[in-house]
């Protein structure tokens, strides 16, 4: 609170002596007075400026109205406090080159005036309780109840200010489930359909390119050239600049000459234009080398001038394109598809080989409309026309899919139950009654207890007989049971158990069978063999060290049920540094409440793996990292991380992940022991694990992810090293903290020593950082010596390698920007390897499968086969995801795909419910990255 309302609640008038005099009202600031008219007459004026004046106008109204007197009508009407406002989601078409983009931003609606979202989330401050709005004020705790947090973000970090690009069904239906979040409403101006008009092709192609929603027409060119025509002329005719390419047989392109001759169309000189002699006059190239106006081409002369294909185009229309292709494998088809185009039209032909399935998928491919649903919409029948879109979306009440709606409580991350006082390890749940809690008793058997549920206790009675029993050195006789018990062994065999589990309780591991191993850990689960818990846990991790290189299911098994024991024990031993060791890791529930511990650390502690494995960007596939940066950036990831955390406290009042708030705590029923011979009596078949999930968070995954690229990036600039990543979208304050950062560290340290590549500083570019460093020092409040300890001492919990340590010691002279390795073997160009380099490959051999399989697998694209891939080997949604986005489509559309293209080839859907029908699973087997 300022200083004059400070005063003024210290003197708040209470007796009719007293009095508070609203003098003049400005826009930006508001004159007031102070009177005492008693014995004493005094009188203390003021100049009220930004939050003081809502903050007074808010007291005018309330307690001190009685006191109130001058000009408080030009006060609350200059001034007012908004009481309601809502957020909604706007659609709209932004228009370039002739073709519109389907956009939705979020917008904030108080009456009939509306306000970016954004722009009042930025507003908000961490001590201010107002943000202006217009001429009036909107309370901070309304912004937050209506989901608007700081920074340009809704209250579970997801972006304001970035608009939603819609697909073309989203459009038609006006929403859609993609588009939920804290707003309750999507609004679209009214979308004009055209039908019913008396030029119905030439509107339907208009409101397609109005929207930038790729499609076509059926019947044949002969019956709709003349509208086709008319297209194309009011296209050019409201967008000069607009650059049409039309592709077709020469014939075809003759046919469309011959109907603009014949006067069947008002386009004047578009017979000119639209001559299919491909030389650089017709071409009307502007000043930049690009295409304009209207240029025509053969499929043959597209084939030899792949500049037609390269140079990008506002408008494809592809004239009969299914009487050029009617597969992926022909070279017409690539030659189609590798045009850069904004928007894809056609006319298909009149003997109607599109509505052969083989075929149109085929071309609904070819015209990137990808999702089924808007194909009955974006190709016109005349025949058999739509007559209205498809009823408005409804939204359903906004889950975050982390989190619930928009967060009517302010719940600080800091309230959640954190941990033991440490992050390093995970928090422990409270252990559950005996027997388990009462969701635990009600819960489904998993199929790992099928056998042995009952099994456990006899299974104890009997290792309790023999828990001591040492027998003497025998010969090794092998063992293997799938759940190996003391029943399941011949004598001679537990005579070998009893020898051998004798020599590791001593600390000696002689080599054995892995079903032995099981069975002394099956002992140690249910509580054989040891007094003390911690006694037993360490008996756990003893014989999983011991043995886990030579049988890797261990990791698998014995790592998973070790931090059961934990858990079910509630020891205090760090899970994530077990788990950290196996293939897998920390996942699902158990990562959760890693990550919660470790976000809730002062300072923030996030270790290089927890960040990859909130991060949807593998820096590890990166070329930088292999060759060059490996050290570099897992040193200075958990550095920049701890950084923006502290940046983010002290700048903006709230952590990292209270601004990317995951929503609340959710409990999982964990099973414990697994697939073990276990005996559920002693703690239940679960425990209840709360954590949020955060984890699942987009938001914060996203912003991770960027985090993570901005860091390499950041990184690639400083040492010189050729490729940049684009499209990091972070905000500019971030950027140049991280920039900041990161040119300090490297200018005072310096590269481990290579033998391969030796690295210098390039002095003109860090002085040039340096000087824009002094620019933002004032924005980056941050930067003090205290932080930079602070800082330091949060960078400083990670463990250096060896080759960290020298980059700290190194004398600057022997730093270098440029990699002699890098310059020799990296020839393309810069952009262009940054995006190749995390290029993967799949290849599927069919030669010993049927031709129904062959010509699936020639349908099918890069993208497709790797989430094939994906889905084969159990990797994941978030590979089926990766692989999607670099289709430029969504997962769920990319897997329809597939599966439209499995019915036109082998007759059958090939993926049910996310995963690959089990009695195909043969036919994938071939199926390699």
């Amino acid at each position: 609170m300022s200083q004059h309302l400070q005063w003024l609640n210290h003197h708040e008038p209470q007796a009719s002596g007293e009095r508070i005099v609203v003098r003049n009202v400005w826009n930006d600031e508001v004159h007031i007075a102070w009177e005492r008219t008693d014995e004493a007459p005094q009188t203390k004026t003021f100049a009220l400026n930004g939050e003081e004046i809502p903050t007074f106008a808010a007291k005018a109204q309330g307690d001190w109205k009685p006191f109130v007197f001058g000009n408080t009508g030009d006060l609350l009407r200059k001034h007012p406090i908004f009481e309601e406002a809502e957020l909604v989601l706007i659609g709209y078409a932004e228009a370039t080159g002739g073709v519109g983009q389907s956009l939705a931003v979020p917008m904030v609606l108080i009456g009939d005036n509306r306000f970016r979202a954004a722009d009042l989330s930025r507003g908000i401050k961490p001590d201010a309780s107002y943000v202006r709005a217009g001429d009036g004020w909107l309370p901070v705790k309304l912004l937050k109840r209506i989901g608007i947090g700081p920074m340009g973000r809704t209250t579970n970090g997801a972006p304001l200010d970035k608009p939603y690009q819609l697909t073309p069904f989203e459009t038609l239906r006006r929403g859609g489930d993609r588009l939920q979040g804290p707003w309750k409403r999507v609004l679209f101006p009214d979308l004009d359909w055209p039908y019913g008009g008396e030029k119905p092709v030439a509107d339907h192609l208009r409101f397609l390119a109005a929207w930038g929603i790729c499609g076509g027409v059926k019947g044949g060119l002969d019956r709709h050239a003349a509208e086709l025509l008319d297209f194309l002329e009011s296209t050019l005719r409201d967008c000069p600049e607009c650059r049409i390419l039309v592709v077709g047989k020469k014939y075809a392109l003759q046919r469309l000459i011959e109907k603009g001759q014949a006067g069947e169309t008002k386009a004047t000189g578009m017979e000119e234009q639209l001559t299919f002699e491909l030389d650089d006059a017709f071409l009307g190239r502007n000043a930049a080398g690009k295409l304009q106006g209207v240029a025509a081409a053969t499929p043959h002369e597209l084939a030899l001038r792949p500049e037609l294909r390269s140079a990008g185009v506002d408008i494809l229309v592809m004239l009969e394109p299914d009487d050029l292709t009617k597969s992926t494998s022909t070279q017409a088809y690539r030659n189609l598809n590798g045009i850069k185009a904004r928007l894809r039209l056609a006319v298909y032909s009149k003997a109607g080989y599109i509505d052969k399935p083989a075929v149109k998928a085929t071309h609904m491919r070819l015209l990137k409309l990808h999702e089924p649903p808007a194909r009955r919409y974006a190709i016109y029948d005349p025949d058999k026309p739509v007559k209205k879109l498809p009823p408005p979306y409804r939204a359903t009440e906004w889950n975050s899919g982390a989190s619930s709606s928009a967060y009517p409580k302010e719940t600080k991350f800091a309230e959640f139950d954190t941990g033991f006082g440490t992050a390093s390890g995970v928090r422990i749940p409270p252990r559950p009654a005996a027997g388990g809690s009462s969701a635990a008793r009600t819960a489904p058997e998993p199929a790992g207890y099928a056998n042995y549920s009952n099994g456990g206790q006899s299974f104890v009675r009997q290792a309790k007989e023999l828990v001591h029993a040492v027998g003497p050195e025998v010969p090794f006789v092998p063992f293997m049971s799938y759940w190996p018990t003391y029943g399941a062994m011949t004598n001679a065999q537990k005579k070998w158990y009893l020898y051998w589990r004798g020599e590791v309780r001593r600390q000696r591991y002689p080599e054995t069978d892995l079903s032995y191993i099981f069975l002394y850990v099956y002992e140690l689960i249910n509580g054989i063999g040891w007094e003390d818990p911690m006694q037993g846990c360490k008996a756990l991790r003893n014989v999983w060290e011991a043995y886990r290189r030579r049988y890797l299911k261990l990791d698998v098994y014995v790592a998973v049920w070790l931090a059961d024991f934990i858990l079910a024990h509630r020891l205090d031993v760090p899970i994530y540094d077990i788990l950290r060791l196996t293939p897998r890791g920390l996942a699902g529930e158990l990562l959760d409440l890693e990550l919660q511990g470790r976000f809730a650390a002062e300072p923030l502690d996030l270790p290089f793996e927890l960040a990859l494995q909130l991060s949807d960007y593998d820096v590890r596939r990166s070329k930088f990292y292999i060759e060059t940066g490996r050290t570099l950036i897992e040193t200075y990831v958990p550095k920049v991380f701890a950084l923006v955390d502290s940046y983010l406290r002290k700048r903006h009042g709230m952590r990292m992940i209270e601004l990317f708030h995951p929503g609340p705590q959710r409990i999982v029923a964990r099973t414990l022991f697994h697939s073990a011979v276990y005996d559920v009596s002693l703690f239940g078949r679960t425990f209840p694990i709360a954590a949020p999930p955060i984890s699942d968070h987009e938001p914060l995954r996203d912003f991770t992810s960027q985090l993570i690229r901005l860091t390499e990036n950041k990184l690639r600039e400083l040492l010189g090293f050729k490729g940049r990543l684009r499209g990091i979208a972070i905000e500019p304050e971030i950027e140049l903290l991280v920039s900041r950062y990161l040119e300090r560290e490297l200018n005072r340290g310096a590269e481990p020593e290579s033998a391969a590549a030796a690295v210098q500083i390039d002095a003109a570019k860090l002085a040039q950082l340096q000087q824009d460093s002094e620019t933002v020092r004032q924005l980056l409040t941050v930067e003090t010596e205290e932080e930079t300890r602070g800082t330091e001492q949060a960078a400083g919990k990670e463990k250096e390698q060896a080759e960290g340590e020298r980059l700290r010691t190194a004398s600057p002279a022997t730093v270098k920007v440029v990699s002699a390795v890098s310059e020799a073997s990296d020839d393309s160009g810069p952009l262009a390897e940054a995006e190749a380099e995390h290029a993967g490959g799949v290849v599927w051999d069919t030669s010993e499968l049927g031709e129904e399989w062959k010509e699936l697998s020639a349908m099918l694209t890069p993208a497709q086969r790797e989430a094939l891939y994906a889905l084969k080997s159990g990797l994941g949604e978030r590979e089926v995801a990766a692989a999607a986005e670099r289709e430029g489509t969504m997962a769920e559309l990319l897997l329809d795909e597939i599966n439209a293209a499995a019915m036109e080839t082998i007759g059958d859907l090939l993926i049910d419910g996310g995963m690959i029908v089990e009695e195909y699973l043969p036919m994938l087997a071939n199926l390699t990255r």
